[in-house]
């Protein structure tokens, strides 16, 4: 009798369980279908509103107040348009692309206001830019570059100056310094070469506990090797089953809401968003920067080409919040601590950051109202004011000659 009712206790706590299991995993699906729905749709949207159309038609207009509503909307779907493609050595590059505002050389230089051709003539003073999106110009049309202001400003005094714009989205300067690796390999010699960086350097944080400071692909290959060996196949079944998983739009959701509270944080208290991030780490960040500087010096002593390296200005340096238009909480500690550190080195005096370095960091100090069409990329008026000063630069040194 007591194991009859037992077994029927037993049954019925069976049932139910699988009940709850069949409803749970019903809700689950029924809950990733809609955050899929409106995630299609919210993608599908942002495609249509790329850079700062996403924060609204009327900050985009306090951006470009000179273009009309289809200009800026057709302006910023080009600069989003052009993908990324893999690259065995700096893992991704431009694809070549023609547009109205947006045009990318298959070699992979943007192009400028009356761009030098390809191959670079040796009668012209061949000046090769690297960089990230900033130097590659997001948000502004070709002739509204650093790297095209730079040349109009120069072909005043110089006519025979030819300017490369090599600026890559995500770039910092370790790819930066492949990139012109591989130029150099294919017998493309530079007279004069310039990098651009700071905001991506340190966007990449120099962790110790991190597989990789770029991108996820670096991980992917990382967990792919780790997967050879007696269990191979059952590792990478379980690694497709996980990243099925994280995949889903509702882990999506929980990332997102925890982006959020942690941007929320940031906003009210400059917190950081990274449990990483520390002074040690930053200083391993800038010497990780300094030495890929030196790298290229070397490069250029063998090479005979003169060398110009470009400390950036940074939205969350010495730049009042309430000038910027599309402020970017969440990166605020970063960046801010790291420019304090390099700003001690360049007081200090480092031997690194003497002859061949402008720092720029502090120049919209002296600037009104807002310099960037997003949250980090600049104005073509701020793209102006830095070419002038690189200009400058580069006329008090001496160095645009053969």
């Amino acid at each position: 009798m007591k194991n009859g009712i037992k077994e029927k206790k037993g049954r019925r706590l069976f049932y139910d369980s699988v009940l709850i299991l069949i409803i749970g995993s019903i809700i689950f699906l029924i809950l990733n279908l809609i955050l899929g729905l409106l995630y299609f749709v919210a993608d599908e949207e942002y495609k249509e509103n790329p850079g700062a159309l996403s924060y609204g038609i009327d900050k985009a207009r306090l951006a470009y107040p000179k273009l009309p509503d289809e200009e800026i909307r057709e302006l910023l779907k080009e600069n989003w348009y052009p993908k990324l493609e893999y690259h065995p050595y700096t893992q991704v590059m431009h694809t070549s692309y023609s547009g109205k505002y947006v045009n990318i050389s298959k070699e992979g230089f943007r192009y400028i206001k009356k761009q030098a051709s390809w191959p670079p003539s040796e009668k012209n003073i061949n000046v090769f830019i690297f960089g990230g999106s900033t130097t590659y110009g997001a948000g502004v049309a070709d002739h509204q570059t650093i790297a095209s202001q730079l040349q109009e400003q120069l072909r005043d005094k110089m006519e025979d100056i030819a300017i490369y714009n090599f600026g890559v989205g995500s770039f910092y300067s370790t790819q930066e310094r492949i990139f012109l690796e591989i130029l150099l390999e294919k017998g493309f010699n530079p007279d004069v070469v310039i990098f651009i960086d700071g905001i991506n350097d340190l966007s990449y944080d120099y962790a110790p506990t991190k597989i990789s400071t770029q991108t996820k692909k670096t991980q992917k290959l990382t967990e792919m090797f780790k997967t050879q060996g007696s269990l191979r196949h059952e590792k990478i079944i379980l690694k497709e089953i996980k990243d099925i998983f994280t995949r889903l739009p509702v882990n999506r959701a929980v990332a997102s809401v925890m982006r959020k509270i942690s941007n929320k944080e940031t906003k009210d208290a400059d917190a950081s968003e990274d449990n990483e991030l520390s002074d040690e780490n930053l200083k391993l960040t800038i010497q990780r920067y300094l030495i890929n500087k030196k790298i290229i010096e070397s490069i250029a002593m063998n090479f005979g080409f003169k060398t110009l390296f470009i400390w950036q200005p940074t939205p969350t340096y010495k730049y009042e919040r309430k000038k910027h238009l599309f402020y970017p909480y969440g990166m605020g500690s970063r960046a801010s601590k790291g420019y304090e550190l390099m700003q001690k080195l360049v007081d200090e005096k480092h031997e690194a950051l003497q002859k061949n370095f402008l720092d720029l960091s502090s120049l919209q100090e002296a600037e009104e109202g807002n310099l960037y069409v997003d949250a980090v990329h600049y104005t073509p008026y701020f793209n102006n004011v830095i070419a002038k000063h690189v200009a400058n630069n580069l006329i008090e040194r001496g160095i645009l000659y053969k």
